[in-house]
C-alpha cells in the first residue's frame, strides 16, 4: 500500500479501501471512487444514515474539487454518468478524476 494511501487512512474516520468490502451495501452506503496518480485508485465509503460520515465525505469531495478534480455521478452499474459540482450523499456512486492536462 502506498504511503499516501496510508496517510489518507490516518486522516479520516471514513473507510478508505482499494476494493469494496464484501459487506458493502449500496442501499445504505455511498462511495466516492478517486483516481489518484500517487495513491492509486481508491474508494471512500460512508453510511448515509451517519451525519458525521456524510459530512466527512463531503469535505473529502470539496477538498478534491479545490485541487481541480472533476466529479461524476454514476449509477451503480456504471451507466448514466454526469458531471456534478456539489456533493450528493444519496448518489449510488461518485467518481473523481484528476484534471486532464492538454498539450
Amino acid at each position: 500500500m502506498s504511503d499516501i494511501l496510508e496517510r489518507l487512512k490516518q486522516e479520516t474516520t471514513l473507510p478508505v479501501v482499494l476494493d469494496f468490502p464484501d459487506d458493502f451495501d449500496p442501499v445504505r452506503q455511498g462511495s466516492l471512487q478517486v483516481m489518484d496518480a500517487a495513491a492509486g485508485d481508491y474508494k471512500v465509503i460512508w453510511d448515509r444514515d451517519d451525519r458525521d460520515l456524510v459530512d466527512e465525505a463531503r469535505a473529502t469531495f470539496e477538498r478534491l474539487k479545490k485541487k481541480g478534480y472533476i466529479a461524476y455521478k454514476v449509477e451503480g452499474d456504471g451507466s448514466k454518468g454526469e458531471i456534478i459540482h456539489e456533493f450528493d450523499p444519496d448518489a449510488e456512486k461518485l467518481i473523481m478524476s484528476p484534471p486532464l492536462m492538454g498539450g
